[in-house]
């Protein structure tokens, strides 16, 4: 954070800066808070699945050098895991990255030991995982959207992109993106309606 501040001299690029990278928004305005939430892309500056994804990707393909040894494939094992939950805990081990790094760490293990990894049950796991700390926090909105849009994904995503096959690239990079934002909005509309009434087209932009 002080880096951060040294780098950053505009207010409103420091606040962003430290919502990005650490989930810190006590810097941040409450109308730039507001106008993130209204678009519906509050999920960017919340540390969430989608930041520890890019970690996970860029952590994986560093490792990749690694052969093929039992012992550098517990060498890349305990590597990813203290880094994604170091991350974790510098990102204040809020909910959100909470879920995301059980999530990953899940995966991690399932391929480690060779085992056939199905989506629902990586979930499944990290749900159960939370709801044996805290049952109660079933009721709390930000994991009822978090777990609402992997699932969407998880059931929309492929069926979407396979509506419109794309030969150019550039485009087909595009609908991809596209198509997980519109799977993840199919099964979050219906929380975001309940519980705010309102929701943003633009979100899905």
């Amino acid at each position: 954070i002080a880096k951060l501040d040294h780098a950053f001299s505009n207010p409103a690029s420091n606040a962003f800066a430290k919502s990005l990278l650490f989930g810190t928004k006590t810097d941040m305005s409450s109308s730039l808070k507001t106008a993130y939430q209204q678009l519906g892309i509050l999920h960017i500056i919340a540390i969430s699945g989608m930041h520890l994804d890019i970690l996970f990707k860029l952590l994986e393909k560093c490792t990749r050098w690694l052969p093929n040894q039992p012992w550098a494939r517990w060498t890349k094992l305990v590597t990813l895991l203290l880094l994604v939950w170091s991350y974790t805990i510098i990102a204040h081990a809020g909910p959100s990255i909470v879920r995301a790094s059980l999530f990953f760490s899940t995966i991690l293990i399932g391929r480690f030991f060779h085992l056939n990894i199905f989506s629902l049950n990586t979930i499944s796991i990290g749900i159960m995982l939370v709801l044996l700390y805290n049952s109660q926090i079933i009721t709390g909105i930000g994991l009822q959207l978090s777990y609402a849009a992997v699932v969407g994904i998880h059931f929309f995503y492929k069926p979407l992109l396979q509506l419109l096959p794309m030969d150019n690239q550039l485009l087909r990079i595009a609908w991809n993106n596209l198509s997980i934002s519109i799977a993840a909005q199919l099964t979050t509309l219906p929380i975001i309606l309940y519980y705010f009434h309102t929701s943003s087209s633009l979100s899905i932009i």
